[in-house]
């Protein structure tokens, strides 16, 4: 049913995005048109591969000369999947966080099954990034094996860590070292400043899409150290 109605509103959008084009964009520049005939046909399969929807987003955007006239482009691209803007909007950050791995890795990591933007190959991705230079694209293969094995043990160990002391809390704490595990996770590769705005973000879509949460709140947010019991945190230390 999604895919049809993503089917329908491609040659719609296609049309859409042409008049949006017009004074935002150099009508007469290379490229133009088969950057959006690839976004458009990018959409149909966006679910299955965030890597390749990111970098369709982000050439097209690039034509964009005023920050505007994408907006009102990212508008019409989000309502044509059924998002708003803020999932196009990540979804080309996806892209860019691992624009600097060689193209032929990139490559590997899909054959292995891996989406190289997906945020839950954060891990994969960062230890690539920190291979020594040419090595990764020397042998790629190699390469992401070695990365999807590093992340593997890192989260094992992690998680074994955890396991051990959080027996310790009580089980409202559990959940809330739990929650707060998934959000820093989540936020691995969101630049500090930016963090706290996805954050939020994604709460209003919860609170809407699963809360039925519709009209607006107003909330102080206060940091504070976590409420911890003194042996969890003196076993973390030590694992640490």
């Amino acid at each position: 049913m999604i895919r049809d109605s993503i089917l329908d509103n491609s040659s719609n959008l296609s049309v859409r995005l042409q008049e949006l084009e017009s004074g935002c964009v150099n009508m007469n520049e290379l490229g133009l048109g088969s950057a959006r005939l690839s976004l458009v046909n990018a959409l149909e399969g966006f679910r299955s591969s965030r890597y390749r929807l990111g970098q369709k987003l982000s050439v097209y955007k690039g034509f964009f000369k005023a920050k505007q006239g994408w907006m009102v482009a990212a508008k019409a691209i989000a309502d044509a999947i059924g998002c708003d803007e803020r999932t196009i909007r990540r979804a080309i950050d996806d892209f860019e966080r691992v624009s600097e791995v060689p193209d032929v890795v990139i490559k590997a990591l899909q054959q292995a099954g891996f989406d190289p933007a997906a945020r839950k190959n954060a891990g994969v991705i960062s230890k690539i990034l920190r291979m020594p230079d040419q090595a990764a694209e020397m042998n790629p293969e190699a390469a992401v094996l070695s990365a999807i094995q590093g992340s593997k043990v890192a989260k094992e160990a992690e998680c074994g860590k955890s396991n051990d002391a959080t027996a310790l809390l009580s089980p409202e704490k559990r959940r809330r070292l739990a929650v707060r595990q998934k959000i820093r996770t989540a936020l691995t590769s969101v630049p500090a400043e930016q963090k706290l705005a996805e954050l939020v973000a994604a709460i209003e879509e919860e609170m809407y899409s699963e809360w039925r949460q519709m009209e607006p709140i107003t909330i102080t947010i206060t940091p504070h150290a976590p409420d911890l019991s003194d042996s969890y945190r003196s076993m973390h230390e030590l694992a640490a």
